[in-house]
């Protein structure tokens, strides 16, 4: 099941050349998730707001397992559309 348009998949990767860029020059730049993945109970959350631009299937984002503390990390997208593991809000 493919979670992630084509469309936001290219969202993704342009915030992160921004955030790059941004990086290069020395400013700061705060990406805006792109994507909001959540579980069917609605407890585990995803807020992604970009993907490793070295062509990588990695997304940055907030993870929120529902036990009050949400971390920001990477994740695998090809871990995220094994069979109903997470439905697509955006």
């Amino acid at each position: 099941m493919k979670l992630i348009t084509d469309e936001q998949l290219v969202q993704l990767l342009s915030s992160a050349r921004a955030f790059l860029e941004a990086q290069y020059v020395g400013t700061e730049l705060d990406p805006k998730p792109v994507v909001k993945l959540f579980t069917r109970n609605g407890v585990s959350r995803l807020l992604l707001s970009e993907t490793d631009p070295a062509g990588s299937y990695l997304a940055y984002g907030i993870c929120d397992s529902g036990n009050g503390r949400p971390v920001l990390g990477y994740v695998h997208l090809c871990d995220l559309e094994k069979p109903q593991a997470f439905i697509c809000f955006s």
